[in-house]
């Protein structure tokens, strides 16, 4: 798994371009690297919750041009840029500017032209904040979560977060005080940008008619397949021809519920029908909606209607009225 540190992730490749750790500098989770003064001047400052998180400060610039690369490692930031980012032969023309950014595989390459300074200041989240610390803290809510961060890539315009951005190196504290700090300004980034989402109403941007189509063969084949319990989500995008997280987000935007509970309703549709008109075994109608087990069937049947199959079969056949023991649990 990768390790998300300042050592793994930062020390390899500024040491590799004539940056060396500040012997004087002490601060919990923080490390500031100085810039050789033989080759310019300046530093940069980065902050690490392991695994989660940084926030980095870089203000430096070169007395001659440098040119580097080095890999990514995979991670989504949003940066307040002071000065010119020369990256992938791609120039931005102005400053300062507001930018998300979502690492990909391909080496970073990176120019530096001569007395070009460089000063930012970044939030740079892992995936295990962003793919596993949210969907647990926000179950209900993450897709939009997610949705929102992949959607703000690119220039953003919103000065609260640069102004956010921008503060963060005016915090001096240490220990459990930059803990609580930076575990704020991340949380407060993402709800800048997720209520930023809602304020542009991305979330209710009509659908494509590819996407629209994408979504009927999902329902069509939901309708047909829902007994076998071996349906995927990756199944689904693929059919759809959309990416896991765009499905998601787009299903429950436009059905008000998520794949698996439409799933579930469709089954309960189909166990209804076949327990009011027909008189199928209710271990073989469990196995034809794709339950396992049979008491897996009753107990959601159960929970979904208020009553055990056999019990709702009899009522809805017209049978007489049920004592409590006359009532099978299937």
């Amino acid at each position: 798994m990768q390790r998300f540190t300042i050592e793994s992730e930062y020390t390899p490749y500024l040491e590799a371009i004539g940056f060396s750790v500040d012997p004087h500098f002490h601060a919990e989770s923080a490390v500031r690297f100085i810039l050789d003064p033989a080759l310019g001047e300046g530093s940069v400052w980065v902050y690490a919750k392991t695994g989660h998180f940084f926030i980095q400060s870089m203000d430096f610039y070169f007395y001659e041009d440098v040119s580097f690369e080095y890999p990514q490692f995979d991670f989504i930031s949003f940066g307040y840029y002071e000065s010119l980012l020369y990256a992938d032969e791609h120039e931005v023309s102005t400053s300062p500017y507001l930018l998300g950014y979502r690492s990909y595989t391909q080496a970073f390459k990176c120019v530096i032209p001569k007395q070009q300074a460089v000063r930012n200041h970044c939030i740079v989240l892992a995936p295990a904040y962003y793919e596993h610390h949210l969907r647990k803290a926000y179950p209900d809510e993450y897709e939009e979560l997610l949705t929102a961060l992949e959607q703000h890539c690119g220039l953003i315009h919103l000065p609260e977060l640069a102004l956010l951005l921008k503060q963060l190196t005016h915090f001096s504290g240490n220990g459990a005080a930059a803990r609580l700090y930076y575990e704020s300004k991340v949380a407060e980034t993402l709800a800048l940008i997720i209520d930023h989402n809602h304020k542009r109403g991305m979330q209710k941007a009509p659908l494509t008619d590819l996407d629209r189509d994408g979504l009927a063969a999902v329902l069509t084949f939901i309708e047909n397949q829902c007994g076998n319990y071996r349906i995927t989500l990756d199944q689904l995008a693929q059919l759809a021809c959309m990416s896991l997280t765009k499905l998601k987000y787009t299903f429950k935007k436009s059905y008000n519920c998520t794949i698996s509970e439409y799933i579930s309703r469709i089954r309960m549709q189909k166990a209804k029908h076949a327990l009011e008109h027909t008189q199928i075994s209710i271990g073989e109608l469990a196995r034809n909606l794709g339950y396992k087990k049979t008491r897996s069937f009753s107990d959601y049947f159960y929970a979904h209607t208020g009553l055990l199959p056999s019990e709702y079969r009899k009522l809805a056949q017209g049978s007489i009225s049920l004592h409590p023991q006359e009532v099978e649990f299937v």
